[in-house]
């Protein structure tokens, strides 16, 4: 069930929806946020009461068994960050009205790509307060695929209210979604605020 009220966009049940088109593609024929500088997501949402710890509001990545391997993922109880065989977690508290921001930002420091790669500094705020950062170099986070297509890890769908994988939604939340915004550049923290 989709609703839209004063309360935002309601997920319920099995009820989820896509953005329709890969954000992270790295295709320069696709409609998507990968650049070179970086990118940004925006989700202000509360869960209803009842809401199980580990349904999820918003997935986008790559899983193995069960597992985020590569992606972000928002649950009821946390927001999860995954690049290669790590991942990072920040814990929101279920119920209560919450904005995640998430962004991706592209740092070169001086000198030559050789002797200081390109860096990506991922960095989470909750309810506008920076809470988490992580620092990677591009071949930790990037991937070139068989035909040259240089692309994130997570190159998939955005899905709101579940896991969708193979087109099965799974651990799906009920969701009160007020606002979600996607940038194709990396938000300052002035902006976040």
């Amino acid at each position: 069930m989709l609703q839209t009220d004063m309360q935002g966009a309601h997920l319920a049940g099995n009820s989820w929806a896509d953005l329709g088109i890969n954000l992270f593609s790295g295709d320069a024929t696709e409609v998507n946020l990968f650049n070179g500088s970086g990118w940004s997501l925006s989700f202000t949402f509360r869960t209803d009461a009842n809401v199980d710890a580990s349904d999820v509001i918003a997935s986008l990545g790559k899983w193995r068994n069960g597992e985020l391997t590569a992606g972000i993922e928002i649950r009821a109880d946390k927001v999860i960050y995954a690049v290669q065989t790590t991942q990072y977690t920040l814990n929101i508290t279920k119920g209560d009205l919450t904005t995640v921001d998430i962004v991706g930002e592209r740092y070169v420091g001086p000198g030559d790509v050789e002797t200081n790669p390109t860096h990506w500094f991922i960095k989470t705020y909750l309810n506008g307060v920076l809470s988490h950062i992580t620092s990677h170099t591009s071949s930790e986070i990037f991937n070139t695929n068989n035909n040259g297509t240089y692309g994130w890890y997570f190159d998939e769908l955005l899905h709101i209210g579940g896991r969708v994988i193979n087109n099965e939604i799974t651990d799906a939340a009920s969701v009160h979604l007020y606002d979600l915004k996607a940038y194709s550049t990396a938000l300052s923290d002035n902006e976040i605020i």
